[in-house]
């Protein structure tokens, strides 16, 4: 379930009609059972069809706790639902100052690095 969560939630967060998704080696079998029903989830809630194409060349690394990272538009858009970009995010979120602000030592920083758009 937890796995079906994480590729799910990602596709939500990318929400691209065409994405390369990259995973662990030995987690190819476990993406490609869950990943119909995480694409009909997506098109009956957004509307659209989305084409995921496993990168089968590019796995994230087999001592990683595993999870997804999804790209799309030539790698500009990026997200990343693993154990390691959540252990980020908390770590992220520890630095928020008493109001609320996203701040350390005065200078903005993320508090969601998920989806990480480049140039």
């Amino acid at each position: 379930m937890h796995d079906f969560l994480r590729v799910a939630e990602a596709l939500f967060q990318m929400l691209e009609k065409e994405v390369i998704l990259q995973c662990r080696s030995q987690d190819i079998q476990l993406v490609e059972k869950l990943l119909p029903e995480c694409l009909h989830e997506l098109e009956e809630a957004w509307g659209e069809k989305t084409k995921v194409t496993i990168d089968r060349m590019n796995y994230l690394p087999a001592e990683s706790a595993g999870g997804v990272e999804l790209s799309a538009k030539g790698g500009k858009i990026r997200v990343s639902s693993t154990l390691e970009s959540r252990l980020e995010l908390i770590a992220n979120q520890s630095w928020l100052g008493d109001q609320g602000s996203p701040t350390r030592n005065g200078e903005p920083r993320l508090t969601y690095p998920h989806r990480i758009t480049g140039s």
